[in-house]
């Protein structure tokens, strides 16, 4: 396959900065959907600037965003105006995670780099009753109801 001209390229990148666009930000509407419209606390894991965790604290009483780069961790926090409902905290998800208990728990980016069937065993071996969903743009969502 050859590579797109150079003009076709300047055209495509023109077209992004007049109109940006990425793939975690497209499923945030649809998770606000899934959520009630108050609730107490919330975790955001892999939670980059901050995006999600902002739009999360509008419902939530707190929201904690953990990123495993310290970068973009402070970025987040320059990004979030105070007072906040919102923090952010430089953790590694693969080892450790903040103590809970959390009403909602989110996770955009982290685990699209897994294959579907690792998180369709992970979810059935942790969370009994949890479904699995493939989603455009290599992402998978995760829906689950706590028990009556």
């Amino acid at each position: 396959m050859r590579p797109l001209p150079r003009r076709a390229l300047q055209a495509l990148d023109r077209f992004n900065a007049a109109r940006p666009w990425d793939h975690n930000a497209h499923y945030h509407r649809w998770l606000l959907r899934q959520l009630p419209r108050r609730f107490g606390s919330a975790l955001d894991v892999g939670s980059g600037t901050g995006d999600l965790a902002r739009l999360l604290a509008t419902r939530a009483d707190h929201v904690l965003g953990i990123d495993s780069d310290p970068a973009i961790t402070s970025r987040a926090r320059a990004l979030t105006p105070e007072p906040a409902r919102t923090s952010f905290t430089v953790m590694d998800a693969r080892t450790d995670l903040p103590a809970g208990p959390f009403d909602t728990i989110t996770c955009v980016a982290t685990l699209h780099h897994l294959p579907f069937t690792d998180i369709t065993e992970a979810t059935r071996a942790t969370l009994p009753g949890a479904r699995p969903h493939r989603r455009l743009f290599w992402r998978y969502t995760l829906t689950w109801r706590r028990p009556s």
